[in-house]
């Protein structure tokens, strides 16, 4: 702050008038904390940027310190507004704050930058580890990988863990307009025009999709704008979020577990879809109606068949103890023979 200053003089009989105002100065302090700090993710690295305080506090800006959350990694600088924050781990979310230091002191933290993800790549995916937990999500493709089949797998090793694959993240595998222009990608256009366009191939877009029984959860998004045609969904999966699997070009969907939280429009703008099955064994929430972006179509059940035949025979029932018949005519032979002697001595 900005200060001026006047003098007054005091005697027996008073105080005198105020002198004329001094010059303006503003006391040294320790700078305003920086702002508009930026992340930019690397292998194992973030390189982080930012703006110089508004207030330098009346002195010179002598240094930056950087500071990632969570692991407390540093990096610093001596005037510039911009460093490299190393020793990061692969696969786990960072934050990033700069403080600013003076001749008198050092500023408050920034506010953090936005989330970044440090990319985990194994054979062809990205991941992020879920809190610090052995369990992962799938982020999306790795770099490079234009593939148009994805397998979503259990577990991968990182570092000689095994982390499990528990989630695919919103908008993983997301194909926007502008990358697959031949996608349906205007849900509000009829249903002839949408059709029409699936007659061009995909452009970046998955044509076919496996995903494992670990995953519980696929995010809103995860696969809009491909091009998969059929879609099987496990056991395992019990959230799916909005969207999901929209603007692609699906005819048959099955589920095999029970109805979770599953959001009813995960298959909008997907016009040709008209098969939606479920296990009848995995029947707890079914039926249920699905939103194709054109009608409502139903879920219907299979394999109940097999349900039956499994009530009426039980594996675990015992069966019926038999007698052969070889054991029983020897049985029935020897009981004669005796009696025929015993008839011949009693004569």
């Amino acid at each position: 702050t900005e200060y001026t200053f006047t003098v007054t003089a005091t005697n027996a009989e008073g105080t005198g008038a105020a002198s004329a105002a001094s010059n303006a100065v503003t006391p040294l302090g320790a700078p305003s904390a920086p702002t508009g700090v930026t992340a930019t993710a690397g292998d194992a690295e973030a390189t982080v940027s930012w703006t110089a305080p508004v207030d330098d506090g009346g002195s010179a800006i002598t240094g930056y310190e950087v500071t990632s959350t969570p692991e407390d990694r540093t990096c610093t600088t001596t005037g510039a507004t911009s460093c490299t924050v190393t020793g990061l781990t692969n696969g786990t979310e960072y934050t990033f704050t700069v403080t600013a230091t003076n001749a008198e002191g050092t500023s408050a933290a920034s506010e953090p930058s936005a989330p970044i993800t440090l990319a985990l790549a194994i054979d062809g995916l990205s991941y992020r580890v879920i809190d610090g937990t052995q369990t992962v999500e799938v982020t999306g493709r790795a770099p490079g990988n234009t593939d148009a089949d994805i397998t979503v797998p259990e577990s991968i090793i990182h570092g000689g863990t095994s982390y499990r694959v528990a989630r695919i993240r919103d908008r993983a595998f997301e194909v926007t307009p502008d990358e697959n222009p031949n996608a349906n990608n205007n849900g509000l256009e009829k249903a002839t025009t949408r059709l029409a366009s699936r007659d061009a191939p995909a452009i970046n877009g998955l044509a076919s999709l496996t995903i494992a029984d670990s995953v519980e959860m696929i995010g809103a998004y995860a696969f809009a704008g491909n091009a998969l045609t059929r879609l099987t969904l496990p056991e395992g999966v019990s959230t799916i979020k909005t969207h999901a699997f929209r603007n692609n070009r699906l005819t048959e969907v099955e589920f095999l577990g029970n109805f979770g939280d599953f959001s009813k429009d995960m298959f909008d703008d997907n016009p040709t879809l008209s098969t939606i099955t479920y296990e009848c064994s995995k029947s707890t929430g079914w039926p249920q109606a699905f939103n194709n972006g054109v009608d409502e179509v139903d879920a219907r059940a299979t394999n109940c068949d097999e349900v039956v035949e499994s009530a009426t025979h039980p594996s675990s029932a015992h069966s019926v103890p038999t007698l052969s018949i070889g054991p029983l005519f020897f049985l029935l032979s020897l009981m004669l023979g005796i009696g025929l002697r015993r008839h011949r001595r009693h004569l």
